[in-house]
């Protein structure tokens, strides 16, 4: 039995790290391991974060087509969205439409069969490249890695679904030479996906245990503990988050949201320093614009031209124009930067402040039952969340109605 400070030793009482290379003894860190938080704690800890730092989501989103939309939910209530947006069982085919998040670049590598494949939304202020080296090539896995640019060290973020069926000790293997080659140039890395190996079972099962031991030898420690799929009365951890840094502030949570059966984890990393392209959006605030002032300033304007204006030239008078008009809108029209919240707003009209309190009062009958497994509270539940589904639907719709009603006449409106 091993007595290393550092392993859970519920979750992995056999590891062997001691024994290993690249043992851990010497260090008084212990591991940071997961907990639970509820989609509200979710968007605090992410607005929380400070440019320096780093976060990270998972979600098996069981098709990205169809569940788009609570993918959505999760990340719009944040000012500051998540860096990275790890996706497992995309179900993407190469005829898909791939949905657009805005702020965000996507990149995917789809799976050859029904299920499976992943992709990652990625945002787009922070600079990265993508490691086809680091890929592994096996019969039943999807696999991405990204170095992400950070001012004092580079990230590797590796995002990876398993398909279930398929052999775990190849996919042990091929996943330690990935992790062995990252390690040789002394990257900070996060893996993050789907895995389907129950972490839970491993005192019963010893190919489970070899394969966490295996990892720990290689100083690449599991850091989510607890199930992350309940289904029934069958609990399962195999939605896991590996990493070799042990130096940063790092917190791992599970979220109890319902975008599929399994639940999202996401991780934070204080101080981890990346290079970001720093991107303001403006616009001009006419919320307080008095109508009657500008007439009257405009007037003026025009009644009062420089005594040379006869004798300026077209360009002249053009551009003395110009800034007259830009000189009233900036007094009755100044522009400011958008704050994110209001950006995110705008970038989804129809999601009304009525909507978003519906979609907190739907997560805490989804904890209610979570709590309690009662039908009669996932019938409540279900049924408040189709009639959300509903309402949102009906939003959008009038939403788009109104548009096209409006700009009916102008071409470039309606389409833009």
């Amino acid at each position: 039995m091993n007595d290393c400070k550092h392993c859970n030793a519920e979750l992995f009482p056999d590891c062997e790290c001691l024994t290993s290379n690249n043992n851990h003894s010497d260090s008084d860190l212990s591991l940071p391991f997961s907990q639970y938080a509820t989609h509200t704690d979710f968007v605090s800890h992410i607005d929380k974060l400070m440019s320096n730092d780093l976060s990270l989501l998972h979600c098996n989103i069981r098709s990205l087509y169809k569940n788009m939309d609570k993918l959505e939910e999760i990340v719009t209530p944040c000012s500051k969205p998540p860096d990275i947006i790890a996706l497992s069982e995309t179900r993407i085919k190469e005829t898909s439409i791939i949905a657009t998040l805005p702020g965000y670049n996507f990149i995917n590598e789809n799976s050859q069969t029904q299920a499976g494949g992943v992709g990652a939304y990625i945002k787009n202020n922070l600079k990265y490249v993508q490691r086809r080296d680091l890929q592994f090539k096996m019969h039943g896995c999807e696999n991405i890695w990204l170095e992400i640019l950070g001012k004092r060290q580079k990230i590797i973020i590796g995002i990876v679904y398993r398909h279930p069926q398929y052999n775990i000790d190849e996919f042990s293997q091929s996943l330690s030479e990935t992790i062995t080659k990252i390690a040789k140039n002394n990257y900070v890395y996060y893996v993050l996906g789907d895995i389907n190996i129950n972490l839970l079972n491993a005192t019963n099962n010893s190919r489970i245990q070899q394969y966490i031991d295996t990892l720990c030898s290689l100083g690449c420690y599991p850091i989510i503990n607890k199930p992350t799929r309940v289904v029934n009365e069958a609990e399962s951890c195999i939605d896991h988050i590996y990493t070799n840094n042990l130096s940063t502030e790092i917190t791992p949570y599970i979220m109890l949201h319902n975008i599929s059966d399994h639940y999202p984890i996401y991780l934070t990393v204080s101080k981890a320093r990346l290079k970001r392209d720093v991107k303001q959006r403006y616009f001009r605030d006419t919320s307080n614009v008095n109508i009657i002032a500008f007439d009257r300033d405009l007037h003026e304007t025009l009644d009062s031209l420089p005594m040379q204006y006869s004798e300026w030239n077209v360009n002249e008078k053009f551009d003395f124009i110009v800034r007259s008009m830009k000189s009233l809108a900036d007094t009755h029209m100044p522009v400011r930067k958008y704050t994110r919240r209001e950006y995110k707003l705008k970038l989804k009209p129809w999601i009304t402040h009525g909507i978003i309190s519906f979609i907190k009062h739907r997560d805490y009958l989804f904890r209610v039952y979570k709590r309690s497994n009662l039908p009669t509270d996932f019938e409540t539940y279900k049924q408040f969340r189709n009639r959300l589904t509903h309402v949102k639907d009906l939003a959008k719709r009038k939403y788009y109605e109104e548009q096209f009603a409006q700009n009916s006449r102008n071409s470039k409106r309606t389409w833009k």
